[in-house]
């Protein structure tokens, strides 16, 4: 894990101000390591400094999927957590997600995130409407796309926001439960 979290700023400034200070090209300003060392904090449990209840839940969280294979029986807050550990870790395109887990999770835990198997996991996450996916199906077909596995199935999205003209911490924002 990291140990100074205050040394961790964004390289590359925007030239104008936001409504909360100074804003930052988010996507190219961080390096893999600084992106992957963002505490991975659901809204829930801002101001919780105990890793090790945020290791409970992940543990608790993987269990539930190792057994079950279903996303939808994760209470709202474990959807949170390996939703930001899922999808929340990406810069410049690649995934920093490898990284983020080896900071943040228990080695129990890492074993466990190992096992998953994300390709059955998806097919219980929400389906988009039928509508939608024949006239996906059909434009795909008229461009010549095809689409990754499971692209019919909305999966949890984590975005991050940046506040302020100095490290105050990350915002999670969780879509797709």
């Amino acid at each position: 894990m990291f140990d100074n979290f205050d040394e961790i700023v964004p390289q590359i400034k925007t030239n104008h101000d936001g409504p909360f200070g100074i804003t930052y090209d988010d996507d190219r300003g961080f390096s893999h390591e600084e992106w992957a060392s963002i505490p991975p904090i659901p809204s829930a449990l801002k101001g919780t400094t105990s890793f090790k209840k945020y290791n409970s839940i992940v543990k608790e969280a993987l269990e539930c999927l190792l057994l079950n294979c279903d996303f939808q029986k994760l209470t709202p807050l474990q959807k949170e957590v390996i939703a930001i550990l899922y999808s929340g870790y990406k810069c410049l395109g690649h995934s920093c997600t490898d990284i983020a887990i080896k900071n943040w999770l228990s080695q129990p835990n890492q074993k466990y995130w190992e096992r998953l198997n994300w390709d059955i996991i998806e097919t219980s996450f929400k389906k988009h409407p039928d509508e939608w996916i024949k006239e996906e199906l059909e434009w795909a077909e008229s461009c010549g796309v095809t689409f990754k596995k499971n692209w019919e199935y909305s999966k949890p999205k984590a975005d991050w926001m940046y506040f302020g003209n100095g490290y105050l911490g990350a915002h999670w924002n969780i879509r797709n439960l």
